[in-house]
């Protein structure tokens, strides 16, 4: 059944204390009001940066270390890692304890694929009962196998020789890339299914060995840097395969919904949900049709949509919709689908984006259990306190049941459609209030004890996890 809240904290332990760090650190009265915004050549946190520039009494400054609030790609003290990642970030040792960063060590863990499903299963086979059965399923995710693990791919291979696997469709992606590439559809009975299916039989299958796998979109790519193919190499022969879900379509075209969830606090843990966007493709849906060129129907991420030199405000603004023209949509289903609407229960028939929503939530509320003992938590916070900002990609099947798939870590906050600019101008600005005021209240503490919650800067951001 869905909840409203997960609180595993009482009123007390979420009255600010740090007692065990002596406190929480005031901000230096040269560093009050700063911040540091990591920008790249492609200027992708301009946003960013106007938001924080645009508030009262706040001002930029080069220096990170020196900065009250921080938005920037950090790296550890692993070289191969800081040289594939690039330079300018800050690490974790330099991070100051009263300053409020976006990062905590192993977040990458949520937004890579192939670890994210580690971790996954790891949680679920740990709630077992004494039956056998588990206590929570990660009922979300589509059925996944990773491919270089042993016991994952004899389970797959039995899947296909003898449960009929193979005239079923398949999805096979790469961890370690996203913007929709790295994505190959294996339908039912196929030659690529088919090609996958024999040569997992060898003890080690290196990506190579597809004929129909291409790693990026645009083949002549090559990492430059020596120390950055040593990182790439790490990285590859790591492919996944799930389960392919025929989903509800947008007026014929297959969709998926980008949410946002924002780690407002590790100590304690807060965290929040925002609507985001509906990213619908601008090809026409055929669920069974799995050709090359058909690829675009069955990515719904607008990179891919607008790729080819196709990205024009109009096409833009086709493919990246507003929850409110969700809403039309999924009210417009419930009540016209006579054959399922009747298995519907009133309250779904009633509000269908509010049972959509409250189900994204539980399906969040999964994985923030999962991680906050590995991730989430203020072990892996290098200040007295930390945020995240992640974004959810979430389908929906014609029994609107939502299905996760991935999780990122620092989503993309360029603002060209205008669903997107709508959702970003409320939850950008919102999302920096919420992280002072947490950092308020806490350095009061110290003079005067109060609850944290509720925050009165979340306004349009929903608290569902505490």
């Amino acid at each position: 059944t869905s909840k409203a809240l997960t609180c595993y904290g009482t009123s007390e332990q979420l009255i600010p204390n740090n007692s065990t760090a002596g406190g929480y650190s005031a901000v230096p009265s040269k560093s009050v009001g700063t911040f540091y915004v990591m920008n790249f050549g492609r200027r992708i946190n301009d946003f960013i940066e106007k938001v924080l520039d645009a508030r009262p009494g706040y001002r930029s400054i080069a220096v990170a270390k020196e900065a009250s609030i921080v938005w920037t790609k950090m790296v550890d003290d692993d070289p191969v890692l800081r040289l594939a990642l690039g330079r300018g970030s800050l690490s974790y040792s330099e991070v100051q304890p009263w300053q409020r960063i976006n990062h905590v060590r192993n977040k990458q863990s949520l937004n890579d694929k192939d670890m994210f499903l580690a971790r996954i299963h790891e949680y679920a086979n740990r709630n077992l009962q004494s039956s056998g059965d588990r206590i929570r399923e990660a009922w979300f995710l589509p059925e996944s196998y990773r491919l270089h693990v042993k016991a994952e791919k004899e389970a797959f291979l039995h899947r296909v020789d003898y449960e009929n696997g193979i005239n079923e469709a398949w999805v096979c992606k790469d961890p370690t890339v996203d913007r929709g590439e790295g994505v190959a559809m294996l339908g039912p009975g196929s030659d690529r299914l088919k090609e996958l299916r024999m040569k997992l039989t060898d003890e080690f299958l290196p990506v190579s060995a597809l004929s129909w796998y291409n790693r990026t979109a645009d083949p002549s790519a090559e990492v430059s840097d020596a120390s950055s193919k040593q990182f790439d190499k790490r990285l590859r022969n790591r492919l996944i395969v799930q389960k392919y879900i025929p989903t509800l379509q947008w007026q014929g075209h297959k969709f998926d919904l980008r949410v946002y969830w924002l780690v407002a606090s590790v100590s304690p843990l807060l965290v929040y949900y925002h609507d985001g966007i509906a990213r619908v493709s601008l090809t026409s849906y055929n669920p069974t049709d799995f050709a090359d060129e058909r690829i675009k129907s069955h990515l719904t991420n607008v990179a891919q949509s607008l790729s080819g030199g196709n990205e024009t405000d109009r096409l833009l603004n086709l493919a990246t919709r507003s929850f409110d023209d969700l809403d039309l949509i999924l009210r417009k289903f419930v009540a016209s689908d006579t054959k399922r609407s009747s298995h519907f229960e009133s309250h779904i028939k009633d509000d269908p984006l509010g049972y959509v929503r409250q189900r994204i939530k539980d399906a969040l509320t999964f994985v923030v259990d999962a991680f906050r003992e590995t991730a989430l938590n203020p072990d892996g916070c290098p200040a007295d306190n930390c945020y995240v900002f992640f974004g959810a990609d979430f389908m929906l099947d014609e029994n609107l049941n939502v299905w996760m798939t991935e999780v990122q870590y620092g989503p993309n906050l360029a603002v060209k459609a205008k669903a997107k600019e709508h959702v970003f101008k409320k939850l950008v600005p919102e999302m920096f209030a919420i992280v002072d005021e947490v950092r308020e209240k806490q350095v009061k503490s110290a003079e005067v004890a109060a609850p944290l919650l509720p925050l009165a800067s979340a306004k349009t951001w929903e608290l569902f996890y505490c």
